[in-house]
């Protein structure tokens, strides 16, 4: 994931889309990732790693 792509997820987020959202997005975005639709552990993994790239913690808002 590059800074970029952590924005994109913050997005997301922040426009109050779940987990589960977030890996469907992220799933229909970059199909080249083969991220899975619907999976709430990818979400919050996605979410985890967007908030570390962009210097911010992933139990803070909004990604948690």
């Amino acid at each position: 994931m590059i800074k970029e792509d952590a924005w994109v997820i913050k997005s997301w987020r922040e426009n109050g889309c779940t987990w589960r959202r977030i890996a469907d997005y992220a799933a229909e975005k970059w199909p080249e990732r083969e991220y899975n639709p619907g999976n709430q552990e990818q979400g919050i993994f996605l979410c985890d790693l967007a908030a570390e790239l962009l210097g911010e913690r992933p139990n803070g808002k909004p990604w948690n």
